[in-house]
């Protein structure tokens, strides 16, 4: 494994660690848990699609979501 690779593969092991994180029960814009460096959208949208589906995230006007 390259390191661009391992490097990839760790980011996507933290993203839901950092996404849980950032949210709490006052609803946050998912821009701001994007702007995080080295979690881009790509990984962020399908941590908060698995929340949402497993009934642990409320979606809010805005791209915003909190956490239940």
């Amino acid at each position: 494994m390259t390191h661009p690779e391992r490097s990839a593969r760790i980011r996507l092991i933290r993203t839901p660690h950092v996404v849980t994180s950032r949210l709490g029960p006052p609803p946050v814009a998912t821009d701001a848990i994007v702007r995080q460096p080295g979690h881009p959208a790509a990984s962020v949208q399908p941590v908060l699609l698995e929340l949402e589906r497993a009934g642990g995230l409320a979606r809010h006007m805005g791209p915003r979501g909190a956490l239940l």
